[in-house]
């Protein structure tokens, strides 16, 4: 890594990024209720089924932000109790190197728990904020520096190697 990076300002850049997704997930699910009572099918009696279907939408894409926001809470809880804890093994606010075998470029990605991915700019790095469930995430959990992990992608597997764990 070209410098060290402080965790507690990815934290609050990665909540940032998070919060963001979820405002967009409810400027959606608002859309959704609009265009739902603009539609002259949905004043007919025949269109329930519409109706209702628009009105599943609407409430999947409210949950969905409320998920979004729910994890970054959470996630910011769990990295913030354990951001002074040295790591050697990777894990839950990990901030990992690391090379794909058949690329030159380094990449920096910060793990945590939950389910929304995002990329930051911190102190001109970019670093992919990956949660537990993304596939880079569970192949390299568990490992160190020095270590290789390998992506199964459909018909490819992509080794990648682990450069230096913070």
């Amino acid at each position: 890594m070209k410098a060290a990076i402080d965790k507690c300002t990815l934290l609050e850049k990665a909540q940032k990024a998070l919060n963001e997704k979820a405002e967009r997930s409810d400027e959606i699910a608002q859309g959704f209720s609009k265009d739902a009572t603009k539609w002259p099918s949905a004043k007919e009696s025949h269109s329930d089924t519409n109706r209702s279907q628009l009105q599943h939408m609407s409430l999947a894409a409210k949950k969905m932000a409320l998920d979004i926001q729910l994890n970054s809470v959470g996630a910011i809880d769990n990295m913030v109790k354990n951001l002074h804890v040295p790591h050697e093994i990777i894990g839950f606010g990990s901030l990992v190197s690391l090379q794909y075998e058949d690329d030159e470029e380094i990449m920096i990605a910060f793990i945590v728990p939950g389910k929304n991915s995002t990329e930051i700019e911190l102190d001109e790095q970019i670093i992919f904020v990956l949660p537990e469930q993304a596939a880079l995430a569970k192949a390299i959990l568990g490992k160190k520096c020095g270590d290789k992990a390998v992506i199964k992608t459909g018909l490819r597997e992509l080794t990648v190697n682990i450069l230096a764990v913070e």
